[in-house]
């Protein structure tokens, strides 16, 4: 048997995920080649919520800045940028210096758990006081943000605590949430949840900062 080594003439090189993003903005990149055959091809992929993907944009060597306003950010949150290139001759890649993606971020909050306050134990009767903050820790506004609370009681069965929206939070602002709930039927160990922006009701950067479990 004979061995032998071979180089492609073709390859492909590929982001991350890019965003979420609130807005797209523009396109930049730029990179050198070593010889007239080379070629490259600049995709932009749109990522849907479900992870499924879809080519928006194809740019060629001579368009190296361009805008990506027309992307929708709430159809696709996410980017996926590969950047195709090929050289029959030398085969060499080209040699990508630069590739930048602007955008509006999507604004980013936690529970503040330093003012967190749900009492371990009730008398018999005691209304449950609850109180607990939220920060948007992110240089974006949220929109007035839906808030979820049940209580799983000792019988495993979900009681929902309906909860009007908070104020719309600005960047670096918090919110107190303050509920005083009746503790009637409530009787054992009962597991309270409270969530903020449950189920990404507005895009968020994170969400598993968001919620809290409490027994009592």
């Amino acid at each position: 048997s004979t061995s032998f080594k071979s180089r492609l003439s073709s390859g492909t090189i590929a982001s991350t995920y890019i965003g979420p993003a609130k807005a797209w903005q523009d396109l930049n990149w730029k990179g050198s080649w070593d010889g007239t055959s080379d070629s490259v091809q600049v995709q932009v992929y749109g990522v849907e919520k479900d992870s499924s993907e879809n080519l928006l944009y194809t740019s060629n060597a001579f368009i190296k800045d361009t805008s990506i306003t027309f992307i929708s950010a709430t159809t696709y949150p996410r980017l996926h940028i590969k950047v195709a290139t090929k050289d029959s001759v030398l085969q060499t890649p080209y040699q990508l210096q630069r590739l930048q993606v602007r955008y509006q971020e999507v604004p980013e909050g936690a529970i503040a758990t330093h003012i967190f306050n749900c009492p371990d134990t009730l008398q018999t009767g005691q209304p449950l006081d609850f109180a607990v903050g939220f920060d948007n820790v992110s240089g974006t506004a949220f929109d007035s943000l839906k808030l979820l609370m049940t209580i799983t009681d000792n019988q495993n069965v979900t009681h929902i605590i309906t909860l009007p929206r908070t104020k719309p939070l600005a960047a670096g602002d918090s919110v107190h949430i303050l509920d005083t709930l009746a503790s009637q039927g409530f009787i054992g160990k009962n597991t309270l949840y409270f969530d903020v922006n449950p189920n990404n009701d507005q895009p968020e950067e994170y969400l598993t900062n968001n919620f809290l479990y409490k027994n009592f």
